[in-house]
């Protein structure tokens, strides 16, 4: 994914690609963004990401999430679809984002019924 993502890059941007286990980034330069798009749901410690990811940003910077929401209006389709991507080692890191969200004030949106949750916070 990696080399794909460097063939993207135009030559004239300061954009890096690094692979690196999410929970202890292996770079000390800091973040103006960072993005994490349905990540944090395949990870097994999605509160220690959020903490690595914000403390990466520099002052200003922004974290952005979009990632599985809970899905209690979809009613039983939202069961079934919890189950689904259960099968497959998915786990909605909701409760995680909205838990981080209380100790770092940003935005919450609940988009699609709930079916995703959008989180952007600031440093």
């Amino acid at each position: 994914m990696l080399q794909q993502a460097r063939l993207k890059i135009p030559p004239d941007t300061t954009i890096h690609c690094i692979a690196s286990d999410a929970r202890q980034i292996c770079t000390s330069a800091p973040f103006d963004r960072i993005l994490l798009s349905y990540s944090l749901s395949l990870m097994p410690d999605p509160l220690r990401v959020l903490q690595t990811a914000y403390d990466h940003l520099i002052q200003g910077g922004v974290l952005v999430i979009a990632d599985f929401g809970a899905m209690a209006r979809w009613g039983l389709l939202g069961n079934v679809i919890s189950w689904w991507i259960g099968k497959h080692s998915v786990r909605p890191a909701g409760p995680e984002i909205r838990r981080f969200a209380l100790r770092h004030p940003g935005t919450l949106y609940d988009v699609h019924l709930g079916y995703t949750l959008l989180a952007r916070i600031p440093s």
